[in-house]
């Protein structure tokens, strides 16, 4: 998943003050690949320091013989992928504006609100009787629940849509690169020279794949989202996180965010099989 975040729409009191350097736009397109290389460099320092190579799959050795691309020329080609996907991500942000969707998420606290109180009226809880033992009319109730429901339950269903549709996206598009021989052959293939990849490997691939997979789907998810700076912010770091994970090349006992494609399993799937 190589996701550049955008932000799109505004949730009240949720933006970050505008840097008197960078624009909201220009932050949320860059706070991704910032964080791919922070991660990369951490798991380089790994390798460079000697430590956790208990964990490690493959000895750098190992790696420099069966990959068919040399590191600086993996890294020249993600540096000039991120620079791509910052160009249309900027392009698609002023043409393209807010999310459509953004009217619907800011109205969503209310009705989570509203469907908290009647689901526990529901359950047989006497609401107004509750809300008395805490010292609270039936309306601040209600206006404390929206308050809960836009800090906390509403940004984390965002996270959620925005993973899923971008998880998605990701899925079906990289099925397609794999039973489609003429785009296999021409693009993706591109991303299977690497056979052991590098940390900073999983955004080597075709710029037409980087469009294709990475900037549409990262479109596309931050529209259904509707994510503001902040919760952008928040999702760019997590996706930059499991992108390095599951190419870094050590295979720990836990990982913060769970998965089933993790570093065994793209080694496993960059082995050559045309």
């Amino acid at each position: 998943m190589a996701l550049n975040s955008t932000a799109f729409p505004k949730m009240g009191g949720d933006e970050l003050r505008q840097s008197n350097l960078l624009s909201d736009e220009y932050l949320s397109l860059l706070i991704f690949p910032f964080f791919f290389w922070v991660f990369s460099f951490v798991f380089m320092g790994f390798e460079q320091a000697g430590v956790l190579q208990q964990y490690r799959l493959r000895t750098p050795a190992q790696e420099e013989k069966l990959n068919k691309v040399s590191p600086c020329d993996c890294a020249a080609n993600v540096l000039g992928n991120q620079a791509l996907e910052f160009i249309v991500g900027l392009v698609s942000i002023r043409l393209l504006g807010p999310s459509p969707l953004s009217e619907v998420w800011e109205a969503s606290p209310r009705w989570v609100a509203l469907v908290a109180l009647r689901c526990l009226a529901v359950a047989g809880l006497d609401v107004d009787r509750f809300a008395g033992k805490w010292s609270l009319s039936m309306h601040d109730l209600e206006e404390t629940l929206v308050v809960y429901a836009r800090n906390f339950a509403v940004p984390a269903v965002q996270l959620l849509v925005a993973f899923f549709v971008a998880d998605t996206w990701q899925y079906f598009a990289h099925r397609f690169s794999h039973t489609n021989k003429f785009f296999y052959k021409h693009v993706h293939s591109w991303h299977h020279r690497l056979y052991a990849p590098y940390t900073f490997g999983a955004q080597y691939i075709h710029p037409a794949e980087a469009l294709l997979l990475d900037s549409v789907g990262n479109t596309l998810s931050l529209y259904a989202s509707a994510l503001s700076l902040k919760l952008s912010m928040i999702y760019s770091v997590l996706a930059a996180y499991n992108f390095i994970v599951d190419h870094c090349g050590y295979v720990f006992p836990f990982r913060i965010l769970p998965s089933d494609c993790d570093t065994l399993f793209h080694d496993i799937h960059h082995q050559p099989w045309e």
